[in-house]
């Protein structure tokens, strides 16, 4: 009869374990279906907004320039909206980085660095090469949080902004010819003698 009652308990042990893991089971779905979501929520959100969305953990090496660990959100949707050459194994984030031209590279390395000792957030524009080799600004818009001296966390978006530039530049060639056609004397279009 003792055998029988701890072959019982054990029994109902094991329905109460197994109910607890079925529980655990359907929490664990839920979960990855909520994180899934989440990430193709994201996804849509960045081609929609045609911007590349990344985070950074920033620190003070020493250095004139800081050293970044960025990451970001989506490498996928950044690499359809921004595609960039990459070598092998290289993630999205080191190749986007270097498809900046060299100079805007050494510019906004310096400018961030700066903004980011002061604890400023910052906006900066600079030009990358994409994988086809077409020449592209874009405008990068940083926002920045001290965690302890020497180490930032921040939080960007960069957008394509090159239709806006090559807008801004036709205004300025279109004003300037408009100003130097006012320093020449007009000719008279009345072809009346008085």
């Amino acid at each position: 009869l003792q055998i029988l009652a701890n072959h019982s308990a054990i029994l109902v042990e094991n329905e109460r374990l197994f109910r607890a893991l079925c529980d655990q089971k359907q929490l664990l779905e839920l979960e990855v279906t909520e994180r899934t979501r989440s990430e193709e929520d994201m996804r849509r959100i960045m081609l929609g907004a045609r911007c590349l969305l990344w985070t950074a953990d920033v620190y003070d090496g020493g250095d004139q320039i800081l050293n970044w660990d960025l990451r970001m959100s989506d490498e996928m949707a950044a690499y359809r909206l921004f595609p960039v050459e990459k070598v092998e194994g290289e993630p999205y984030d080191a190749a986007w980085y270097r498809s900046r031209v060299d100079e805007d590279r050494e510019r906004s390395d310096e400018y961030g660095s700066a903004q980011i000792r002061a604890g400023q957030n910052y906006s900066q524009e600079f030009r990358c090469r994409r994988a086809d080799g077409a020449i592209r600004w874009l405008a990068e818009e940083v926002q920045i949080e001290q965690v302890e001296p020497g180490h930032w966390k921040a939080i960007g978006t960069c957008m394509d902004v090159t239709e806006r530039r090559m807008a801004e530049r036709a205004l300025r060639e279109s004003e300037g010819e408009s100003a130097r056609g006012q320093g020449r004397p007009k000719r008279n279009r009345d072809h009346t003698s008085k």
